[in-house]
């Protein structure tokens, strides 16, 4: 390992996501910052944001470089419901909710895919997980399933058939929240036929 690979290494030692300006204070130089991203040694999450791209512990890991690279992006729908394990599919890139006045996300790694919410689907159920990767911003499970529902038409049925019953059968589901985000969200009347069929 060279000097140079070394100390970037040792810059990244407490922080796993550094912005341009903290690397130039560690004393990184400029070009040696675009050289380890040529080698494939770091990775730019987006313009002036850089993580090692050793650094990689699965999907906790692209979440949080999400979540790091804007205050607004919120984990959602597929990505939200792999993150509890109420979905089989494995989605390409991560799902991410934006508000509807906001500019475009512009991240390059991990791949995303942003959908744009209004104000009340945006707002409700919004929490903060602590993953060893750093803070992940998503919906809460009880949200990420009307979300599905809401999106049954364009991602698919049997996706929000399967995270409810999902859902449902967890432990420590809470069929009252589910109902209470349903209603907020005015989905309660797609998602009740549903519900009273799997719990009969």
């Amino acid at each position: 390992m060279s000097n140079k690979e070394d100390h970037i290494k040792q810059a990244f030692a407490r922080r796993r996501i550094m912005g341009r300006k903290e690397l130039l204070e560690r004393g990184i130089d400029p070009r040696d910052i675009r050289v380890a991203e040529d080698r494939g040694e770091i990775t730019r999450i987006k313009r002036g944001l850089y993580k090692l791209s050793s650094d990689y512990s699965g999907i906790e890991s692209d979440l949080a470089d999400v979540t790091a690279a804007s205050k607004f992006a919120v984990i959602c729908l597929t990505s939200a419901l792999s993150y509890y394990e109420m979905t089989s599919y494995i989605s390409p890139e991560v799902t991410v909710a934006m508000p509807m006045n906001m500019t475009f996300l512009n991240i390059a790694y991990p791949p995303v895919h942003i959908y744009y919410f209004s104000k009340r689907p945006y707002s409700v159920g919004i929490v903060e997980q602590e993953t060893e990767s750093g803070i992940v911003r998503i919906y809460s499970p009880e949200k990420s399933v009307c979300d599905i529902f809401r999106y049954r038409n364009k991602l698919g049925e049997d996706l929000a058939v399967e995270a409810l019953k999902e859902y449902l059968r967890k432990k420590g589901s809470d069929v009252n929240k589910l109902i209470e985000h349903a209603k907020m969200l005015r989905i309660w009347t797609v998602i009740r036929p549903y519900i009273t069929a799997i719990l009969g």
